[in-house]
């Protein structure tokens, strides 16, 4: 017998409420996009919160203690997960 384990679903940052903490799943994008965002910190199975996300604006993430300030179109290409 097998056990089927519920997924989670994957969607990208901007999806996320505001105070929920997630883990980073994926990164879309190219190698550019990948190193600037993982020397921030934020590279898959990282912990992150979203603190602030304004309808037009930038998103305010926090990652192991310290705050960084996205756009949208990065926090796009940034899949998260439970």
């Amino acid at each position: 017998m097998q056990v089927y384990q519920a997924k989670t679903p994957i969607l990208p940052l901007n999806s996320v409420k505001t105070k929920k903490a997630v883990k980073v799943k994926d990164i879309k994008g190219d190698w550019k996009v990948k190193s600037k965002l993982a020397s921030l910190g934020l590279f898959p199975g990282m912990p992150i919160t979203l603190i602030n996300a304004s309808k037009k604006g930038q998103l305010l993430v926090s990652v192991k203690g310290s705050r960084i300030a996205l756009d949208r179109d990065t926090g796009n290409m940034i899949f998260v997960g439970e």
